[in-house]
């Protein structure tokens, strides 16, 4: 099985630094968060991914790439994602998803953590493990999650609304978009590589 694993790790890096692939994944949960009869659905497209880099690599990275236009391009994407999002539901009946800054930083979280483990979990427990811990902790009555990556190609809209475009053409993440279970979400994009890595975290919060 890890032997598996590893060739399928090797031809999703091969085709994303060709420019030819994307993935995504898709989970939600509605009801309480200590509930043991409600489980996480998960449409999961993709194996897990391992990949390590070592803190020489990373460093360069830091060097070579000016931190504050960075993030202003991955701000940007993300704005342009949670207005395509808005306008979708608006179009088909449903109310806007506010803006939370507690999910935005756990996205933000949760795009740095796929690079190295492409899925739904952490640790091997549910991803929606995240929200228990003290700096990104949100109470919630419902939440979801969807996640992607790409080779980082155009401008960083053309970036928002082809994750979009992705999300929206992929049954499990549109019902997760337009879900009106969800009054609120937050839009975490990471780069790494060449490569972006998105999160978004759907919730409404316990009452």
């Amino acid at each position: 099985m890890r032997i598996l694993r590893k060739i399928m790790w090797f031809l999703v890096i091969t085709m994303v630094s060709l420019g030819i692939g994307y993935y995504y994944g898709s989970q939600s949960q509605i009801g309480s968060e200590s509930s043991k009869t409600t489980q996480p659905v998960s449409n999961k497209t993709t194996e897990d991914t391992k990949s390590l880099k070592t803190s020489e690599e990373i460093n360069e990275e830091a060097k070579s790439t000016p931190p504050d236009q960075s993030e202003a391009e991955l701000e940007i994407i993300e704005s342009e994602i949670h207005r395509l999002v808005n306008e979708e539901r608006e179009a088909q009946g449903v109310p806007s998803l506010a803006i939370n800054p507690q999910l935005v930083k756990a996205s933000r979280k949760r795009s740095e953590e796929i690079v190295t483990d492409f899925s739904h979990e952490r640790q091997g427990i549910s991803s929606f493990s995240i929200f228990k811990e003290p700096e990104y902790e949100y109470i919630y009555q419902a939440v979801g999650e969807n996640i992607v990556m790409a080779t980082y190609q155009g401008s960083p809209k053309e970036m928002g609304a082809y994750f979009f475009k992705l999300w929206k053409e992929s049954p499990g993440h549109y019902k997760n978009m337009i879900s009106p279970n969800f009054n609120e979400v937050g839009t975490g994009i990471y780069k790494q590589d060449g490569i972006l890595y998105g999160t978004q975290l759907f919730g409404t919060p316990r009452n």
